[in-house]
């Protein structure tokens, strides 16, 4: 059997190599071993399922803009076809790797041990995947009942990380600005979007952390503007 250290090396080298699929077969392995992931671990597991899924992603606006411009020719039925099974093919290797992902996500979130940080790193990595998803369903009653079961565990996990960590936590504020942006894209809920918004911010400018290096100060404040900024582009629409 293969010990946690020798699959954590050929996890980095596959990086290295940028064979990020083979990376998540060595990877995978480790997250589904008893022992928590450390900060290090979790990042080797995270970025391959983020690489892959992105490159999908790429690839299905890049198909559906090559789509777009054929049918502007009038494109025959074998045309339509080949781009058609092109297009599921992609969908079915991006829900492979969501699916896989939040499996494994889904069996650490249940740990009874689990740290308040792997808990809210995981959680807000959980979302973007389920989005991920929803956003190439096309059936349209699926779909719903994707975005309801999303909505329900999003507000859940919020509130709790809310209640985890200080307003001006680097991860609070991305989880925040993450489910403002669900709210905002999934949902087309504006006004709540800015609400949520609204109270990040406040309850941000309250919390004055003199703990604060200098690093993580610009990044802290790196988020708060982009919270401001989508705050300010949702409010011109109300």
């Amino acid at each position: 059997m293969i010990s946690r250290e020798e699959l954590i090396y050929m996890s980095k080298v596959c990086e290295q190599a940028e064979r990020y699929e083979d990376m998540i077969t060595y990877i995978r392995q480790i997250a589904l071993m008893e022992q928590e992931l450390s900060a290090e671990e979790r990042n080797l597991f995270i970025f391959p399922y983020y690489y892959c899924v992105g490159c999908r992603k790429t690839q299905m606006r890049q198909l559906l803009h090559i789509e777009k411009r054929e049918q502007q020719k009038m494109m025959t039925n074998t045309q339509l076809l080949v781009i058609k099974k092109l297009k599921s093919k992609i969908v079915t290797e991006l829900n492979d790797f969501c699916n896989d992902f939040l499996s494994i996500v889904d069996n650490q979130l249940s740990r009874q041990d689990i740290s308040n940080e792997t808990y809210c790193v995981f959680s807000r990595f959980k979302y973007l995947y389920m989005q991920h998803k929803i956003d190439y369903l096309e059936d349209e009653e699926e779909k719903t009942m994707a975005i309801k079961l999303t909505k329900l565990q999003y507000e859940q996990t919020y509130e709790k990380v809310r209640k985890l960590l200080k307003a001006r936590n680097l991860l609070r504020l991305q989880i925040g600005l993450d489910f403002s942006n669900f709210v905002y894209e999934v949902l087309n809920d504006n006004k709540k979007s800015c609400e949520i918004s609204n109270e990040i911010l406040m309850e941000a400018r309250n919390d004055v952390n003199i703990e604060e290096d200098l690093g993580e100060k610009k990044q802290i404040e790196s988020v708060i503007s982009l919270i401001e900024e989508n705050q300010n582009l949702i409010n011109q629409q109300l």
